[in-house]
């Protein structure tokens, strides 16, 4: 197994700040980092590429929670696993998406892995990939240059990639509350 080496990293506590770095067009690519449950394996080599730079954002609490607005349950891209599970909200209007948070890896991933993390790492065993695209989510991205929404039937145009520009980052996730609508989510 070859060795991790550590890239260069920015750790900002203000969206703008990140924002800013994202622009910068001079720089080497940056890797956003969540929860970094994805990023620490590609950082060996072993699975995609090493990132050049790594964005640091789990700071940026304003990307995290989950509510419900404007007929749509929210879910912050830093919003753990664990925060799915528990939350009151995701058990009243999207159940199967606590069963899913469930059977992602350990208690040690679902505390640190992010739903933001799953959506943009585009994994094809992603296991919330599936719900969202079920669910009709959107995926809100922002950047300097303002925030737009991404279907999930757009946002995974291909294997392993995303329609996430480069100098944006995953802010939330919006799922319409349909009524009687019934999603179920079983991992075989």
């Amino acid at each position: 197994m070859p060795n991790a080496v550590e890239p260069p990293s920015e750790s900002p506590n203000r969206l703008e700040a990140a924002y800013a770095l994202l622009a910068d067009a001079s720089a080497a690519a940056w890797r956003p980092l969540a929860g970094g449950t994805d990023l620490m394996v590609q950082m060996t080599g072993e699975i995609g590429e090493r990132p050049e730079r790594v964005l640091d954002i789990w700071a940026l609490d304003g990307l995290r929670g989950i509510d419900v607005d404007a007929g749509a349950l929210v879910i912050g891209a830093l919003t753990t696993y664990t925060d799915l599970r528990r939350s009151p909200l995701v058990a009243e209007f999207v159940p199967a998406l606590v069963d899913a948070a469930a059977t992602i890896g350990a208690a040690q991933i679902q505390n640190r892995g992010t739903v933001g993390g799953n959506v943009v790492n585009a994994s094809p065993a992603g296991d919330t990939l599936p719900l969202l695209l079920a669910l009709g989510a959107e995926m809100g991205l922002g950047s300097s240059s303002g925030e737009r929404s991404v279907r999930a039937d757009d946002f995974w145009p291909s294997y392993r990639a995303t329609a996430r520009r480069a100098d944006e980052l995953l802010l939330r996730i919006r799922i319409p509350l349909v009524p009687d609508r019934v999603v179920r989510f079983r991992k075989i």
